[in-house]
């Protein structure tokens, strides 16, 4: 498994740079889509990224402001009939590779947790008027971060869930690694 592969390779790679240098992370590209990575501060962690896709529409607003605050703060994000956005969500789950299969979380358990949890809860809907999950909470690109992590983080077991990232935009994307 890729799991394995980066724990052989890890003490290897670490012993061969220089003192000056260490060694902080190991990462494997598997596909642009999915990655697998293992730190120095848990050389027996591997970390397991995959990124999916959801398309939604939103309108930032908080029922606390008035209008005009509203749209001074959001601006076109405060449009009254919302506005939608292709989300990429990365989500990074961590553990001990399993004994017997190598995996971490077996990829189409993870795959599938995603999918259910998430993917087919928000993927064409509108955030604030088609969820429970924002009903009362302003879809920012934060909290839609927020959520997902505890939509997520009761089914990733044996893993936990590392973190979630989750992209508004290419260059406006938060990320979200519970508390």
């Amino acid at each position: 498994s890729a799991e394995r592969l980066l724990l052989d390779i890890w003490p290897t790679m670490a012993a061969a740079v220089p003192a000056h240098a260490p060694l902080v992370r190991l990462e494997l590209l598997a596909t642009p889509h999915l990655r697998f990575a293992i730190m120095r501060e848990e050389p027996t962690v591997v970390q397991l990224t995959q990124q999916f896709e959801f398309s939604a529409a939103h309108r930032l607003h908080c029922a606390g402001l008035s209008d005009e605050e509203n749209r001074r703060t959001f601006g076109k994000c405060n449009n009254p009939n919302g506005h939608g956005h292709n989300y990429l969500v990365e989500v990074t789950v961590a553990g001990v590779p399993d004994e017997k299969t190598g995996a971490v979380l077996p990829l189409p358990r993870f795959e599938e947790t995603v999918k259910s949890h998430v993917i087919d809860v928000l993927d064409h809907k509108h955030l604030n008027d088609d969820t429970e999950q924002f009903r009362n909470v302003n879809p920012s690109v934060e909290n839609i971060a927020r959520v997902i992590w505890h939509m997520l983080a009761p089914h990733v077991a044996p893993a936990r869930l590392h973190c979630v990232r989750v992209f508004e935009t290419p260059k406006t994307w938060a990320e979200f690694a519970g508390g």
